[in-house]
């Protein structure tokens, strides 16, 4: 029979190790935790919030460039009809983003971004603002409507890519089927 004056001294380890678990993966690079204090207002997009660049973005290759996309209900992309409109801050390693939903919000994050004047080739991870889940390689260009495979919306890149260069002759962005994309960031 246990001693009812003895510590129990596993309940006490098992405590400490979710406590350490918890703060460690809160503060994780890729943690899918998708907090509110990890997610700042962007006057340029008309989503809930975008992330911040961190202090290794500094390094990126597209210091400053932001690639704005209008999101539209039918495939005509018609100026002044966007649903969603949405600044990529493609100096960023991983950028995400929250946007409302009908009966919450969904958070959403792409890297790996390549810039060219017509077109942003880049990779989505959907349900995570850290690029943690659910790759999946895409495209988004000016010379294009682009149907999204989330569902009834279409894409269009509006602005920002000016002093990209023009891509290559016959150059196509790397796609891939949804949750098929390449893993990892850039």
């Amino acid at each position: 029979m246990r001693n009812p004056t003895r510590p129990r001294r596993w309940l006490s380890r098992i405590q400490i190790a979710l406590l350490i678990s918890s703060a460690a993966g809160a503060a994780a690079c890729g943690s899918t935790d998708s907090s509110a204090s990890s997610c700042v207002a962007d006057p340029a997009s008309t989503v809930i919030c975008v992330t911040e660049p961190t202090a290794a973005d500094s390094q990126h290759a597209y210091q400053g460039q932001r690639a704005l996309v209008g999101f539209y209900p039918s495939a005509e992309c018609t100026p002044g009809t966007e649903v969603m409109r949405l600044s990529y801050d493609l100096s960023q390693t991983c950028f995400g983003w929250r946007r409302s939903t009908g009966n919450g919000t969904r958070d959403n994050s792409a890297t790996r971004f390549a810039c060219y004047r017509d077109r942003v080739c880049y990779t989505q991870h959907t349900t995570s603002l850290s690029c943690g889940n659910g790759a999946t390689d895409k495209e988004v260009r000016t010379d294009a409507c682009i149907k999204d495979d989330a569902g009834d919306i279409w894409l269009k890149l509006l602005s920002g890519t000016e002093s990209c260069p023009p891509a290559p002759s016959g150059f196509t962005c790397p796609l891939s089927l949804p949750q098929q994309g390449t893993p990892g960031t850039r």
